[in-house]
């Protein structure tokens, strides 16, 4: 309705000056926010642009050139557009935050919808899930419903926070089986220290499971995409530098390692748990100037027997060593009241004389 209102006022043939606080005028009945002369989101100029950024698309842009094609696209345009083509916008790195969020929650509407339409049964395990993610109060930067799933979910404020990290999952992990407690514990904790901290779950890659771990492929694929992925943030705070973390647990060390090696990801601290080895033998192969961190906790059977190189928690690996407490197996570094989860949240707020390393 407010599109349609604005339009009409825009075609009334009245001066620019009335014309721009009629707008506004609406748009603040509305509760909406629009800039001085938009004409407002119609139909036709909504598909103007989906198409105008498919054609940028085709060109294979930068997440930075993604950001400065949005950048210059009127707010309810982009809005609408990010609203009608979730499948344009909510998984395309560069893209404004707050319209990957409304994207990806139109994207996860519509997947229940499809799944209800073909008669899917009311249990099943992934109409389930989809009915816990399809909550306003839930951030996601991807989502992708195509065979084991990707998601990725944010918790904290990812446009101001002075700290970020990315959490990157290892084997086993699906959209079925998906869960954000990780990223959303190392959030709290930060936070609970005092920290501006935003965390994200980036379950970006198709996991291996079972004895495929023993294989780097799957990790290929998600170090391509992790680097973009992080670049996507970095395009919506131009002029800003945040301190950005990744933590690698289990297989994810791996896509971690290999994402630094060969891709330059951009990162300030690397934080590698229960690893089954980063793809080098030495901290410094990994060819990044940031700080590499290591933890391993009790009977973590995984961090013991590296199947992709020199364990980073071994002393001649070159990594710096923090204790992690009583915790005990593979899934136990995210526990909350854990020495492992308080250290790992002191490296993300950049206090590395506050982490109880080993000597």
């Amino acid at each position: 309705m407010v599109a349609a209102i604005l339009a009409a006022i825009g075609a009334g043939g009245i001066g620019a000056a009335i014309t721009d606080r009629l707008q506004q005028a609406v748009c603040q009945v509305a509760g909406t926010a629009c800039e001085p002369g938009s004409q407002g989101a119609t139909p036709e100029t909504v598909e103007d642009e989906a198409e105008r950024l498919e054609e940028l698309l085709e060109g294979d842009p930068t997440p930075q050139e993604v950001a400065e094609h949005f950048a210059a696209l009127d707010p309810e345009v982009a809005r609408e557009l990010a609203l009608e083509h979730p499948d344009l916008v909510g998984n395309l790195d560069g893209a404004p935050t707050q319209l990957r969020y409304a994207a990806n929650a139109r994207a996860i509407e519509q997947e229940i919808e499809r799944l209800e339409a073909e008669g899917v049964d009311p249990d099943d395990e992934r109409l389930a899930m989809l009915r816990a993610l399809d909550d306003p109060d839930r951030h996601f930067l991807l989502f992708d419903p195509e065979g084991d799933g990707r998601i990725a979910e944010v918790f904290g404020d990812l446009d101001s926070a002075e700290n970020i990290a990315i959490s990157v999952p290892g084997m086993d992990n699906e959209l079925n089986n998906y869960s954000g407690a990780n990223a959303q514990r190392l959030q709290q904790q930060g936070a609970d220290l005092g920290g501006d901290v935003a965390t994200i779950q980036w379950l970006g890659y198709d996991t291996p499971e079972g004895i495929t771990a023993a294989s780097g492929g799957p990790a290929d694929a998600g170090a391509e995409d992790l680097p973009g992925f992080l670049e996507g943030i970095r395009a919506q705070r131009p002029g800003d530098d945040p301190h950005v973390t990744v933590v690698g647990h289990s297989y994810g060390s791996l896509v971690t390692g290999k994402a630094l090696k060969d891709h330059g990801l951009d990162v300030d601290e690397v934080v590698f748990i229960g690893s089954p080895g980063t793809g080098v033998n030495d901290a410094d192969d990994l060819g990044t100037d940031a700080e590499i961190w290591a933890g391993r906790a009790n009977e973590d059977i995984v961090g013991t027997l590296p199947a992709h190189g020199e364990d980073p928690h071994d002393v001649g690996f070159g990594s710096i060593r923090f204790h992690t407490g009583d915790i005990s197996g593979h899934s136990s570094y995210f526990n909350e009241g854990s020495l492992s989860l308080y250290n790992m949240a002191q490296i993300v707020l950049d206090n590395p004389g506050d982490v109880d390393v080993i000597e």
